[in-house]
């Protein structure tokens, strides 16, 4: 018989084991879903029964071989139809083929699977699961791994070179044995780093190995040591066991620190240094890579800028000139041809060509180690057993007086390699095309220094080219790593030195190649990547770390930008003017009266951080949004102003605004909301907040403060700005909970100092409430019948109305006193949960101490949010009676006084008996609307202004 089959493509996440695929994931193909005539004998007869069934084995005839179970089967695209008879098969990654025949479909059942169902939620599916050809896949993740190797043990032993750079490992006296095992030391650090990343990176294709980044740093302490215990007579092996033990140690600390960073969530504090000090302190590195090529090439000692005219030597140009040469062109090759053979077939290359010359001119390898001084070859020392690379590891000879000299070293590397770990993982992240989580990759890397301390190696990190170049060959395999650890160990294991075989101007053309690519990166492409000030500070740390050291350059870079970021924050916009009423709905006549009163209240919004660099700047734009009038006079009435018609005769406070404010009347109040503002100096309450008290102070002008944290508050008062009721003192600012407060207070009192009894302007009974709403009235309409249909009801302060959930069957009339209206409560965003691990719950408290210490930033308190105010002459509740849906909100009174409430029922008999009288209520009803929509409009404008 037929069936019903589906077709997709898919990956499996995860390898099939015990008859049972475990997660087959949908590609970019669209679902095509199937059917066909069912009978009794199908699996499939039951076409009608609802989603949620689980999918059960399928034994039907055609179908062949075995079936397995799928279970959790997610669909990406949503799109399904009517397949035409065909064989759709998809490569799985997880090691299987998913083989789906689709039947001819003769009677179409179209089942539609949204994005993120499940297949364990739909019928039942045949599939049909067969071993992949995995010799294939071991084949490329092989020859992937042999690449990366013949790429990155070159790049390492040139590393080699940096971290020993001081003349004094290259003394043919003291180190001309200990130089092979201070290689082999690196390589071995490499082959800890890939054995590391390997079994505990999230990406099975990760490459990992000794960085660049750390390098510098390892070198600088390396030297610094060496200068101290010569200066102090140290003997060799002294010297030798305090460099390696200290580095080693430094590494495993990196390893400790990198890692309880991460396990606290704490991976976005150390993304706080500055990119343009990173970036200049990499071009130093792709400067110190050359320095590095010279010095290994040409045997001179070339450490800093006035040590480059040694390299103007005849023979020192002849041993340098291969090494620069062949570095040009592997830049030039590389970036013509993307083949991924291009640059290991290059550095393959170089050895093969070298010792084909060597042949066909007769030289011995004696000879070429001779040749122009330092030679070509490094000098064989003869046998180097690799189980003697640790045999300088003495922590009896540590010299300790050189240590404490370096902590401040170590902490610039902690915090450069953190960094540079995390852009490492942001750009394999943008070319994965799926988030990582950075403190998972942050421990990975602090795990993998601590076992690379532990065994005396050195400092890495992901090296994101080879883990990129890996993912874009499709190859996602462990095994690929498992080969590049195996192969560097057989390196490390080698029998002899491999410096002294391999021609020196090969890894001079590495180190020159890397120096290219870092120091053209930031020196000179990076001009259209950054801006001018930011290209500034990559040249300034560059110049200031070869000017002075690696440490006071950098701090030199850091303090330039944070000079720079206080200057253009200092000059940015810290302020919105906030142009909208308060939320309360007010009688046809107060807000008549308030309307008259434009550019009375002004908000203005603060927002970041006010410090002594912008507290000057927020003044300055405040002035310019107070209205003053142009000659002051201490007794003038503000009501007789408003009449005269003061508006022409304004001006703003800061005398160079130019402009004629659109102002009405003088400001009365000023507001400044700080809802959004992260903290708050003394500077800044001194230069702003007490500046303004003074220079409103003659002008009649109230402050009033919102939003303010208890750090800020005890600050105003500390500093005698900031009243201490809320009816204000003059010269002093008021304090209110939120803009909204501050608004709702300031309306007012505007209205009371303007018509002392502004309540009694408005209309008093149900009649006068209902024909305040109406201009023109309405014909035929007995208002004198009105007050049947109504009751009337007092209420006290904090009586609830109707609650949430309520039906809605009637209307509120307010005919006085104050009625608010409240959201339903929010959930908080993240809850408390007691069952949360510790660590997060370190992490959690020592990020919000950070944050809290250095912003003066608190959690808000959690309040129902009040959305409406009604007051006398108000009408509320309309909308949901309207609708017949259920209340949506709260209604509580803030204040005695009493309402009319209407019925449906009695509405309906006003209709059928006095239907002009009901179209009058209709119509005040709809009105009042209106004015609800109008005022939340003119809030949501300026919540977005906000």
């Amino acid at each position: 018989g037929t069936c019903p089959v589906a077709s997709y493509r898919m990956a499996l996440s995860q390898s099939y084991g015990g008859g049972l695929a475990q997660s087959i994931l949908a590609s970019r193909k669209a679902a095509r879903l199937a059917s066909s005539p069912s009978g009794p004998s199908s699996p499939f007869a039951d076409r009608d029964r609802p989603l949620g069934r689980s999918l059960n084995e399928v034994a039907t005839p055609g179908y062949g071989r075995r079936r397995r179970r799928v279970s959790a089967i997610s669909i990406s695209e949503q799109e399904a139809e009517v397949g035409e008879p065909s064989e759709t098969t998809g490569l799985l990654s997880g090691g299987v083929q998913a083989d789906r025949k689709m039947l001819s479909p003769e009677k179409p059942s179209i089942d539609v699977l949204s994005t993120g169902d499940t297949l364990s939620q739909a019928d039942n599916i045949a599939v049909e699961v067969v071993p992949e050809n995995r010799m294939k896949k071991y084949l490329n993740a092989l020859l992937f791994g042999v690449i990366n190797a013949v790429i990155l043990i070159p790049v390492i032993i040139s590393f080699a070179q940096i971290i020993f750079r001081d003349p004094y490992f290259s003394d043919p006296v003291q180190c001309a044995e200990c130089m092979p095992y201070l290689v082999k030391l690196v390589i071995l650090s490499t082959t800890v780093h890939q054995a590391c990343f390997t079994l505990r990176s999230s990406l099975n294709f990760a490459i990992g190995q000794v960085q660049d980044a750390g390098l510098i740093f390892l070198s600088a302490m390396a030297s610094s040591i060496v200068s101290q215990t010569v200066a102090h007579g140290a003997s060799h092996e002294e010297i030798l066991a305090t460099v390696l033990c200290w580095i080693a140690m430094s590494t495993a600390m990196l390893g400790i620190g990198l890692y309880v960073t991460g396990a606290l969530k704490l991976a976005s504090l150390v993304q706080y240094l500055p990119m343009p000090v990173v970036g200049g302190y990499l071009a130093f590195i792709g400067l110190y890579c050359l320095e590095a090529a010279f010095s290994l090439m040409s045997g001179q000692n070339i450490t800093q800028l006035t040590d480059w005219p040694q390299m103007l030597s005849k023979d020192a140009v002849l041993l340098s000139l291969p090494g620069v040469g062949l570095g040009a062109l592997l830049v030039a090759v590389v970036q013509r041809f993307r083949h991924y053979l291009v640059l290991p077939g290059f550095l393959l290359a170089i050895p093969l060509v070298f010792y084909l010359i060597v042949t066909l001119a007769r030289v011995s390898l004696d000879d070429a180690r001779a040749a122009f001084g330092a030679g070509y070859l490094a000098a064989n020392s003869g046998s180097s057993d690799f189980w003697k690379a640790w045999q300088h590891y003495d922590v009896t000879k540590i010299q300790w007086y050189a240590i404490p000299s370096q902590l401040p070293t170590w902490f610039a590397m902690f915090f450069v390699v953190a960094f540079s770990s995390s852009l490492d993982v942001a750009a394999i992240q943008m070319e994965l095309g799926r988030p990582l989580d950075y403190n998972h990759e942050l421990k990975t890397v602090g795990f993998s220094n601590f076992i690379s301390g532990c065994t005396g190696g050195f400092t890495g990190s992901y090296i994101f080219s080879q883990t990129i170049f890996t993912m874009r060959a499709k190859v996602e395999s462990r095994l690929i790593g498992i080969v590049v650890v195996v192969l560097s160990f057989v390196t490390f294991m080698l029998p002899f030195s491999i410096l002294a075989f391999l021609p020196k101007f090969m890894f001079g053309a590495i180190l020159v190649f890397i120096s290219f690519d870092l120091m053209s990166s930031w020196l000179y492409h990076s001009w259209k990547l950054v801006r001018r000030i930011e290209y500034f500070i990559i040249w300034a740390t560059f110049i200031a770390i070869n000017a002075l050291n690696l440490e006071f350059g950098m701090l030199i870079g850091i303090g330039v930008a944070i000079v720079v970021f206080i200057f253009e924050y200092s000059n940015s916009r810290n302020t919105t003017t906030v142009t909208r009423p308060s939320n309360v709905v007010r009688g046809y006549r107060q807000r008549q009266v308030l309307s008259s009163q434009h550019g009375a209240i002004v908000a203005v919004q603060l927002y970041g951080h006010i410090f002594f660099g912008s507290a000057v700047t927020i003044l300055q734009e405040v002035k310019r949004v107070v209205a003053v009038p142009n000659a002051y006079s201490a007794h003038t009435d503000v009501v007789d102003a408003t009449v005269s018609g003061l508006g022409p005769g304004l001006r703003y406070l800061d005398d160079d605004a130019g402009e004629t404010p659109d102002a009405r009347v003088a400001t009365r109040y000023l507001v400044l909301d700080c809802s959004h503002v992260t903290g708050l100096d003394a500077t800044a309450v001194r230069t702003c907040f007490a500046a303004l008290n003074q220079i409103l102070q003659p002008y009649d002008v109230t402050v009033v403060l919102t939003d303010l944290t208890k750090r800020m508050r005890a600050l105003l008062h500390a500093h005698h700005v900031l009243a201490d009721t809320p009816d204000g003192t003059p010269g002093l600012c008021t304090d209110m909970p939120t803009l909204e407060d501050a608004l709702e207070w300031c309306e007012d009192r505007l209205l009371q100092s303007i018509v002392p009894d502004a309540h009694i302007i408005e209309a008093r009974g149900i009649a006068q409430i209902v024909q305040s709403y109406l201009d023109e009235g309405v014909p035929g309409a007995d208002f004198t019948r009105l007050p049947a249909y109504v009751t009337r009801r007092e209420f006290s302060p904090g009586e609830t109305i109707f609650k949430l959930n309520d039906p809605s069957d009637t209307i509120y009339f307010v005919e006085a006193g104050q009625i608010a209206l409240f959201g339903a409560p929010h959930a908080p965003m993240v809850p408390k949960s007691p069952q949360m691990p510790r660590r997060l719950r370190l992490g959690a408290m020592l990020r919000k101490a950070i944050g809290s210490c250095c912003f003066g930033a608190e959690e808000p308190d959690d309040q129902r949010r009040r959305l409406m105010r009604y007051d006398e002459g108000g009408i509320f509740g309309q909308i949901t009676f309207v609708l017949g849906q259920r209340r949506n909100m709260v209604a509580e009174s803030v204040s005695s006084g009493c309402l009319y409430v209407l019925h449906r029922r009695e509405l309906q008999a006003m209709a059928r008996e006095h239907p002009a009288l009901a179209l009058a209520v209709h119509t005040a009803a709809l009105k009042s609307i209106c004015l609800t929509v109008a005022t939340a409009h003119d809030v949501a404008v300026g919540n977005q202004a906000r």
